[in-house]
């Protein structure tokens, strides 16, 4: 069996946004589950004001993910304005 890898689980430091294998999974992920040119494409068809809480849990159920991950998205595309 070939045992050649190395296994990385969650610690104190995952969560923190400092650990440079997270911060890089987390930016694989979100490109993987939420590309930037679909979401705003779809952002575009119907935008909405982020506190329009029914309207982000639609598209984020759309993409798969949670409406907090959807949000941090859209501000990170500069579609919305997180308050």
């Amino acid at each position: 069996m070939d045992k050649d890898f190395i296994v990385h689980f969650r610690d104190g430091n995952s969560s923190t946004g400092y650990d440079p294998l997270e911060v890089e999974a987390n930016q694989f992920a979100t490109e993987l589950l939420m590309p930037a040119e679909k979401v705003r494409e779809t952002f575009g068809e119907a935008p909405f004001d982020i506190d329009d809480n029914g309207a982000l849990r639609k598209l984020a159920t759309r993409f798969g993910v949670s409406p907090m991950a959807m949000a941090i998205r859209l501000s990170s595309l500069d579609l919305i304005v997180a308050a």
